[in-house]
């Protein structure tokens, strides 16, 4: 949640840190006539402003980092005092408006502390001597949370504010977001910093409604927070990596929202468009990951709802053609957490639209030149999509593709015998390829371009389903390790949930473990 991450921040903060994002929630929440005053001669007055209610007020407070226990707050009683009773400060300071005093804390007041500061306050405004009041961490977070690029006040730099661009102008892509969160894959970023970033981008894109996007960076902050915590070599503490997972329920709770209301009818709402051929499709498929992995994050936490998410998701795999045409290699990684819920919700679901995709795909790879390869951009994936029959689009021919080793991984790990059979059958009719990606269970599986990342051309699968060796139908069935996120951190949604990222690799041990229909 934003409220996670914002609170994990303002913890890492120093006072002087905490200085500069202040004064732009101050500016954020109306005040004006701002001055910064920390020095020798602030008479216990860190920033003045002024803010016009029914009638101005000369505000003036003293900022602490950090939790204030009754000892801390006796100790800093003495700037408080001078906060609201002293006349001395900047030469815009009026000392004949109402004044009140807020003492601003990153932490809280625990203990005795929030009582006698309580106190105070009372004892002040029987005095007539102003107001006094105290925000701690609870309302800087409700200050933060509709604008959080506060946070990086005075530090936003050139990546972030290209992306920003590309989010005002409707022009970011998954890919583009992927590339600027490698960002975050650096341990002298800031923990806070990348959450902030990721708040930020995710906040702009829910207001403009793209909550597909929104959660995909929820997941690309993920990644991060994930590679860092590997093998327990940094600080990426258990909480924050659930912040960003229930950053990414939250986001993908809106969808299933808005589309789970109208049973999936509204993804045919621009059938009219030109490209609805391609469209239409990637509406289908992407729907279908992310509810997909809702739903299954659902089953772990017991969510009430998840019977209803999980009957949505079979409905749109009967009803919806659009949910069995990947359009490229792009959408493989779109196939397994729906394939994943399909077979354990309804294993005769499941093999009719394994079937469907797979005729489709074999189809395409038979007739054309099959479908774009991974990282192809929308203008490449549109040209083998409906460039085959037309002579004057120049296209290589494809031979490999990933979607067809995601169908066989998904009858693998499932047992479904005769769906593997008529899939391999079928694919080797038509010259498929099979590729994979293998990486060793080290901190290159989050990174695309990781040195001991390898890929397999012409995977060999069996020929024919083998009862005797069950689920495990190819070498790399065999030798995939079992994840440091599945045997050591109970983390194998998170490693599913980042495919969505990445796009390009699975860890068959993590699906398997999946399977359980309980």
């Amino acid at each position: 949640m934003l409220a996670d991450v914002l609170g994990n921040y303002l913890e890492t903060l120093t006072e002087r840190e905490f200085d500069s994002p202040f004064m732009g929630i101050l500016r954020d929440q109306g005040f004006y006539d701002i001055h910064f005053l920390h020095g020798q001669f602030e008479f216990g007055k860190d920033f003045i402003a002024k803010k016009a209610k029914d009638a101005p007020e000369q505000f003036v407070f003293q900022s602490k980092a950090g939790n204030l226990g009754l000892t801390e707050w006796r100790g800093i009683k003495p700037q408080v005092d001078e906060l609201i009773t002293d006349d001395l400060a900047h030469p815009n300071f009026d000392k004949y408006l109402p004044r009140v005093g807020v003492l601003v804390t990153t932490g809280r007041l625990v203990g005795g502390a929030a009582l006698s500061a309580q106190e105070y306050g009372r004892h002040v405004q029987q005095k007539k001597e102003g107001l006094f009041e105290v925000w701690d961490r609870e309302t800087l977070i409700n200050m933060l949370t509709a604008s959080p690029e506060l946070g990086l006040e005075g530090s936003l730099n050139t990546d972030l504010l290209a992306i920003v661009g590309e989010i005002s102008g409707g022009r970011l892509s998954p890919s583009s977001l992927e590339q600027f969160s490698r960002l975050w894959l650096s341990e002298d970023i800031p923990l806070f910093e990348s959450g902030i970033h990721a708040s930020i981008i995710g906040n702009r894109l829910r207001k403009l409604n793209r909550l597909d996007l929104a959660a995909l960076t929820s997941l690309c902050w993920l990644r991060s927070l994930l590679w860092r915590s590997h093998d327990n070599r940094t600080d990426a503490s258990e909480a924050l990596i659930d912040s960003a997972g229930r950053l990414f329920e939250e986001y993908v709770t809106q969808i299933w929202e808005q589309i789970g209301s109208t049973n999936g009818d509204s993804l045919l709402e621009g059938t009219n468009e030109f490209a609805t051929f391609a469209t239409y499709p990637v509406r289908c498929l992407r729907v279908a990951e992310l509810i997909s992995l809702l739903a299954i994050r659902f089953r772990r936490e017991l969510n009430p709802s998840v019977e209803a998410v999980e009957t949505f998701l079979v409905e749109l795999a009967r009803s919806q053609p659009g949910a069995a045409h990947p359009i490229s290699d792009n959408w493989a990684a779109s196939l397994l957490p729906f394939g994943l819920v399909l077979g354990r919700c309804d294993p005769e679901a499941f093999d009719t639209w394994a079937m469907k995709v797979g005729a489709w795909v074999a189809d395409y790879y038979e007739r054309y030149e099959g479908l774009a390869g991974l990282d192809s951009d929308p203008a490449t994936e549109i040209n083998y999509l409906l460039g085959g029959p037309l002579e004057h689009v120049s296209l290589n021919s494809r031979s490999t593709s990933l979607v067809a080793s995601a169908l066989l991984d998904l009858a693998s790990i499932y047992e479904r015998s005769q769906v593997f059979n008529s899939l391999r059958n079928e694919f080797m009719a038509v010259d498929i390829i099979c590729e994979i990606l293998e990486v060793p269970d080290n901190r290159d599986q989050y990174l695309r371009d990781g040195a001991s990342v390898t890929r397999e051309l012409n995977v060999p699968y069996d020929e024919y389903w083998n009862p005797t060796t069950g689920w495990i139908s190819a070498p790399h069935h065999r030798r995939n390790p079992e994840s440091y996120l599945l045997a050591r951190s109970d983390r194998a949604w998170e490693q599913l949930a980042i495919i969505s990222v990445l796009r390009d690799r699975w860890f068959v041990s993590t699906l398997r473990s999946m399977t359980d229909p309980s």
